[in-house]
């Protein structure tokens, strides 16, 4: 074989494979676009805790976004990666703030319980305080008015102390 001949020969080598890594990315985006749309629609259809924090117009929308979607996925020709992952990323971020919701509600027990820990720690390192005689008694003062505040829901002024 001449040079040319090889030449050629491996230009067409590299456009195979320029085909073949198309179409395993066009393919690798159909599957997590498929896969988010049956795994978000049995989410929105049987997840207590989602439920709790959407109303029912909410997940309704969503599913027929998912519906259209996946509509689209199929009824569509041509459909390159990156239009496949356009659409995944309108359905991820269309669906982030009720799962954000979700999330928060299934951690607020433990968030509660962390304050908790942090307020009763707070309340034995202002009783040692109390007995340290270089602490100053405005100083102890201030730290009392700011746990009193922080027991009764009160938040301190901050703002003016910056000033």
């Amino acid at each position: 074989m001449s040079e040319e001949e090889l030449e050629q020969g491996r230009l067409i080598l590299k456009q195979f494979d320029d085909r073949d890594h198309a179409t395993r990315a066009t393919a690798e985006a159909l599957n997590r676009l498929e896969s988010f749309i049956f795994e978000h629609r049995d989410m929105y259809y049987e997840d207590e805790t989602l439920q709790q924090v959407t109303t029912e117009e909410e997940r309704e929308e969503f599913l027929a976004k998912l519906a259209d979607a996946e509509e689209w996925m199929f009824d569509t020709d041509g459909v390159t990666s990156v239009q496949y992952l356009e659409m995944l990323d309108q359905l991820e971020t269309e669906c982030q703030h009720a799962l954000y919701r979700r999330f928060e509600l299934e951690h607020r027990e433990s968030a509660v319980d962390s304050a908790r820990d942090l307020l009763s720690l707070a309340e034995s390192t202002l009783a040692e305080i109390q007995s340290m005689d270089w602490v100053t008694d405005d100083e102890r003062g201030e730290l009392r008015e700011g746990s009193t505040q922080h027991e009764t829901g009160s938040m301190p002024n901050s703002e003016n102390k910056r000033s």
